[in-house]
Parts: C-alpha cells; structure tokens; sequence
C-alpha cells in the first residue's frame, strides 16, 4: 500500500501474477481481491488492477460514500487490461433458483461518487454492473457474455423512484456486447439499462452496444430525464447468438442453452409500461435490428422524447414514436427491413418533425418512400451518402482517448444531400427543471446544420463551406489570401457585393453595372480582412444571395 499524505493506493493482480489477500497491496505484493482492497479504502483511495484474468466467486459490493473530490477510483494499471470473470460465483448452474441468479451481479454499487475505468467485467449470472448509488462514473469499460445488461442503473420495478435517488451517474466510452439472460427467455439483457425507478440526469456518451440479446439501451419504467449522446449501436435481438459457436460464452459452452426467445432487438428503447419520462438523444446511430425492434422506439413512454441528429437504418423499423407527442429533428432514415412509409417513420399526431430526412426541405424530401411518379424510391442509393456503414468499422477498435473510432462510419461524405440540410435550433430537456428547452446548435460549418450524426469536415480538417445557392459561390473557401468569387444574375441591372463580418459591420461593398438576368461573372475578392468569419452578400434587384466565408 502506497500512502500519499492523504489518500492511500493499493494494488490487485491474477495469482499468477503474485496476487494474493495475505499480503500488503503494494504494487509489489498485490492482494487477489478487490474486495480486500475496499475493505480498507476510503473515500479518496486508488486501487490499480494489473493485467490478467481474475476469476471471482463472488458480487463485489461498492456501497461507501465518496464525494465530488474524493472518489473511489477502481483503475486498469496503466497499460495493463484486467478482466474481471464472474461465472465462477455458482459452481453449478443446474436448477438455479430465479433468485439467486438474479442477485449474482459482478459489481452491485449502493454507495456514491464510485469511478470504474479500464476493466473488462464478463460472464456475470445477472448484471455485469447494476448502480443503485448516485454520482458515480463508468469510463472504458468492455462489459460482454453477462446473464442481464452490460451495466444497469435503477431499483426495482416496486421501488419509489426521486430525482436525487440513482442519479447524476455517468456511463462513458464503454462497450458491451453479448449480453445474454438465458434464465429468462433473453427478454431482459440489454447492452446498457437505465430502468426501474432510476433518478434524474444519468448519461451515457460515447458507448457502444451491439448482439445483446433484447435491446441496445433499455429505459424502461423511468420518471426523470436520460441522456444520451454520441452512442451507437447494432444486431440487437438475434436469436442466433445463443449458440455454442460463440466460444466465449461459458455459460453455452458448459451448459445446455435455452431456445425460447422473447428479446425485443431495439436499438433505444425510450420507455415502458406507460411510464412518463422525458429523454433527450442526440448523435445517436442505431441499425440491424432483429425480432420486433425499432432503432429509436418509444415503448409507450407517456411523455415527449427529444431526438435530434440521429441515424437509423435497417430496423425491422427505424423511428417508432407514435405513443406521445415529441421533438424530433435533423435525423435520417432509410432503408428499413420491413416495407412501407411508417416502418421508416411512425409519429404521432402533434409531432414537431423539422429538418429530418423524411420532411419538406427546400420544397424537396431528401429521402421520400415514393417518388413524386408513385414509385418506390431506392432506398439502398442512400449508403452511398455515407463513408461507411458497415459493421466492420462501427467495430473498430477505440482512438487512444477512448472515444468512438474516426474511421469514417456514419459520417457523410463530401457531395451529401444531407449537407446543410438542419435545423440550428433543436429542443432537448432542461437537467435542472426537467421542462423542454430550446438548444441554439454552433459547432457546425456552412450555413446550416448537416442532418445525422456527424458533421462534414474536410480531410484537412478545415471546414467545407457549402453554398446555400449555386448564385453565389466561393472558391477556396476557406481562403488564405485571395479567393474567386462566382455570380449568376437574376435581374437586368446593377449588383452589389457586400462583406460583413460577426458583428454585422461591413468590410467591404463593390458595385457591379450592367448586369443582364442570367448571365455569369466572376471576380478576384483580395481584400485586407483579418483571418476569421464572414458573410458574403449578393443584392441584385430583389434577389439576395448569402455565403459564410472563412478567411485564414
């Protein structure tokens, strides 16, 4: 054990690794258990775990009380990857009772302000991880092979739910993946679960959930606002991932596999059992959806969802939110698995749908069910809109911070319909009063936000700045020095060139004579202009054009 002149570090590692709970839990004598190093913790402690497999036999319980600048850190030793293997906590699985299974979680946390990083928790009977605590944070983590959800924060379903009770914890850059309860019928095992009386403002951002076998995320019988953001997910409800193919699953190499299946295979499920919750989702991808499952389902949530610059494609359907009136923005929609227009979208009445791949944008519907001659429009031409879709790159391993991989997926692609297609103004959920609130959106480029979930960014990183009118165009742009400017006329007349920068001051007017309707000219704009932002404005009679430009 090292000491500092406050908080004390201790150490864990395999046995075969020199772990062992008789010595001092030192990074030279390690303990074995992570349950001996709590017993000594206290709020402010470290324990590093090494690198290798630990077989544990029981739930380890976190259930003391840090605060804000005194947690209870639980860390992978720099570099190292532990993996914490629980399937050892039964020595038989034969006539388990219901509830025995169902308490055999691999980490149960009751206390509050717990930070879990870098650890590979697997093969739990129940939860890998079920949060019954506040205040506490999940950051990469891998959760797999479980018998319930990767993690699950919430009570029971006959628990008194609060705001302040199970809230404010915040699930980051995790993974979790194959999460299969076959001790009932595969209904319940979801990547991530945020249900059964959680408290307001959890978050999950960054995370990934793919094959589990009932949904992705699951917020069922929730009151209090969840946040989602930046998470994606695939392949959902497949009854063909209970097999012994899958050598990694203990539990069906060692035992024989249930076949009843009743996993839903939703990407986000957004509710349950006529429980009111508003929950906000932005930037989220959802796609390969099996049984029954939507990539964004309501679930009977009697309340308002708030979607914006989400993805969906390939459910059995995409966007179902029928049961309560919401917000739903800048999002795309195609090529679902089953047919038929609401399969790629089914709102309900009073939905306020802006900007999003199915409405009127410009007079023009980005991607309609039909075209204007009644025939069905090729869906499948719109994978073409992205880099990548594919399960292979959604997979790829994590960037060195942790976050997703930029590798391309769900990302659009230079020439995208979906480029400057968006709403700026979204509506979310307010974490303090729980009312909807107006979110002004700024990191974008171009004029407008682009649909889905990411914003287009040139390969140089620099932003493409895309014309709101082929009247008006920039070239380069961004510029360095100078840049060519290209007008087309729609009135016989006089033109005015104009430049303004963000404070609405203007830097630069040029007169432009005898101008005919139609015609084309182009001229060198190299003027003196500090580097930043501008508007571009061209007046011709009563036509108006305008053009952010960004000079270097």
């Amino acid at each position: 054990t090292f000491k500092s002149n406050r908080h004390s570090v201790f150490y864990c590692a395999p046995p075969e690794k020199g772990g062992n709970d008789n010595n001092e839990g030192s990074i030279e004598a390690p303990f074995f258990n992570v349950s001996k190093a709590l017993s000594l913790m206290e709020p402010g402690d470290t324990l590093y775990l090494r690198g290798g497999t630990y077989r544990y036999t029981a739930t380890i319980a976190l259930d003391q009380r840090g605060s804000e600048l005194e947690r209870l850190c639980i860390f992978n030793y720099p570099g190292e990857s532990p993996v914490l293997n629980f399937y050892d906590i039964f020595s038989t699985y034969t006539n388990l009772s219901s509830s025995a299974r169902g308490s055999a979680r691999g980490f149960k946390i009751t206390g509050d302000y717990y930070y879990l990083k870098g650890l590979e928790i697997c093969q739990a009977p129940d939860n890998g991880i079920k949060i019954e605590g506040s205040h506490n944070i999940c950051e990469l983590l891998i959760l797999h092979h479980n018998g319930d959800s990767g993690i699950q924060i919430g009570l029971g379903k006959d628990d008194p739910d609060a705001p302040d009770q199970v809230a404010n914890n915040l699930i980051k850059n995790c993974d979790s993946y194959r999460n299969l309860d076959w001790g009932t019928t595969y209904e319940n095992a979801d990547g991530f679960a945020c249900k059964l009386s959680p408290g307001a403002n959890n978050r999950f951002t960054g995370c990934r959930a793919w094959q589990n076998a009932d949904d992705g995320w699951d917020f069922y019988m929730t009151h209090y606002p969840i946040y989602l953001d930046s998470c994606w997910t695939f392949g959902n409800g497949n009854p063909d991932l209970a097999s012994k193919e899958d050598l990694d699953w203990e539990f069906g190499q060692n035992n024989t596999i249930p076949t009843s299946w009743s996993g839903d295979g939703n990407g986000f499920k957004l509710g349950g059992d006529g429980w009111a919750a508003k929950h906000e989702i932005r930037n989220c991808i959802a796609f390969d959806g099996h049984q029954t499952g939507a990539g964004f389902n309501e679930n009977n949530n009697a309340d308002s969802l708030f979607i914006f610059n989400c993805v969906s494609w390939q459910g059995i359907k995409n966007y179902r939110v029928r049961a309560y009136p919401s917000d739903i923005r800048n999002c795309i929609s195609f090529d679902a698995k089953n047919s038929g227009q609401d399969q790629l979208y089914n709102l309900a009445e009073g939905t306020v749908s802006l900007n999003n791949s199915w409405d009127q944008i410009e007079g023009n519907v980005l991607v309609p069910y039909q075209t204007t001659t009644n025939e069905l429009f090729d869906q499948k031409s719109i994978y073409d809109e992205f880099v990548s879709t594919s399960k292979e790159d959604f997979l790829a391993p994590r960037q060195a911070d942790g976050s997703l991989p930029d590798n391309g997926f769900g990302r659009l692609k230079a020439n995208s319909i979906f480029i400057d297609r968006g709403s700026n103004i979204v509506r979310g959920v307010d974490p303090v009063n729980f009312r909807p609130m107006d979110i002004e959106l700024s990191n974008y480029f171009g004029l407008a936000v682009d649909l889905g979930a990411y914003e287009y960014v040139q390969p140089d990183g620099l932003p493409r700045i895309r014309p709101l009118s082929p009247r008006l165009q920039a070239s380069p742009n961004p510029c360095l020095l100078a840049c060519i400017i290209e007008m087309e006329f729609t009135e016989k007349g006089s033109a005015e060139l104009l430049v303004f920068d963000l404070a609405g001051k203007k830097r630069y007017t040029q007169t432009i004579d005898q101008v005919m309707a139609g015609e084309k000219r182009r001229l060198q704009l190299d003027i003196p202009l500090p580097s930043g932002v501008y508007q571009l404005v061209l007046l011709n009679g009563k036509t108006r054009e305008m053009l952010k430009l960004i000079k270097l």
